[in-house]
């Protein structure tokens, strides 16, 4: 089945483990899949998606382990500036002198990016005009 436009629409990504059960068990339309993808992003501490709507939030927290991120504004803004919208600068939960990138170029990070590399789509063709 189509979703938006170009992008196939398999439900069997959800049951990665790495997903809360809350996100595994809802039933989506094509569009809150897409949607929820979209606002789904890997913890750099426990590598399981938590909910993010970046650039909406300013913090967030992975439901498997309670790291908790908050975006460097600063950082933040330059690295969207020079690498795009999908670069998400964050002071480093583990050294909060310092900043890490919790999504990086090409989407690397987010739901949606991983979910297009698994039905064999180069996310960087799609990214800018989904995130």
């Amino acid at each position: 089945m189509q979703g938006d436009e170009n992008i196939l629409i398999n439900l069997d990504f959800l049951k990665d483990s790495r997903f809360s059960n809350e996100d595994r068990q809802r039933q989506y339309s094509d569009e809150e899949f897409i949607n929820l993808l979209m606002q789904r992003v890997r913890c750099l501490n426990c590598d399981h998606y938590f909910n993010w709507a970046v650039p909406y939030d300013s913090d967030g927290e992975c439901w498997n382990c309670g790291t908790k991120y908050e975006v460097h504004e600063e950082e933040n803004h330059w690295g969207s500036i020079e690498h795009g919208g999908e670069v998400v600068t964050v002071i480093d939960p583990e050294d909060r002198e310092n900043t890490v990138r919790l999504t990086g170029q090409g989407g690397e990070g987010w739901a949606i990016a991983d979910y297009l590399n698994y039905i064999g789509l180069d996310p960087s063709e799609f990214i800018h005009s989904y995130l």
